[in-house]
């Protein structure tokens, strides 16, 4: 188990080699999709966006996954009834995947943000970190540490991201 700066375990790797696919999925609710991050191994593909209320669009992006990374706990929002929204969100997620025999672990914002020893709360904070860190990991030069952090261009998709290169950097999956 990795730790970071706060006491937060992050679990173990599930695999010792990451699955040939694999996704990151900060789930939404509401009217807003969620968005997952397609990785090859190691190395962030594409964003996905997922209408977490239609089944297809679900079964078709889970599909030909090895694993399934979902965000999990975390500061929700000022009423039970978005709390209860989330927590549906993503046993629809968990759910699924375990149909398709997916494997699916949950991490929470406090583990992730351990990992890539960014701050974790408050929430404003936390937010200005990850955008930080991804202008930083996206920064063209030579050879960027992730390219695909230039095209996160929202909140949600920063958060998919760094949790998929958060289970990277301490599975040692790079």
């Amino acid at each position: 188990m990795a730790r970071g700066r706060t006491k937060a375990i992050f679990p173990d790797a599930p695999f010792f080699v990451p699955p040939d696919v694999w996704l990151s999925i900060d789930p939404a609710s509401g009217k807003k999709d969620s968005y997952a991050v397609r990785w090859e191994r190691g190395k962030a593909v594409s964003f996905v966006s997922i209408k977490h209320h239609s089944r297809d669009s679900m079964v078709k992006t889970l599909g030909g996954s090895g694993l399934v990374v979902v965000e999990g706990g975390g500061f929700v929002g000022a009423n039970a009834a978005s709390a209860l929204a989330l927590a549906r969100v993503r046993e629809r997620f968990a759910c699924m995947a375990w149909h398709k025999g997916i494997p699916t672990l949950e991490v929470r914002p406090d583990h992730w943000r351990s990992i890539l020893k960014l701050a974790a709360r408050p929430r404003s904070q936390a937010v200005a970190a990850q955008r930080t860190l991804c202008k930083l990991l996206g920064r063209k030069g030579k050879k960027p540490a992730l390219p695909l952090a230039a095209d996160a261009t929202n909140d949600d998709k920063r958060a998919a991201l760094l949790i998929g290169w958060a289970c990277c950097q301490a599975w040692n999956w790079l």
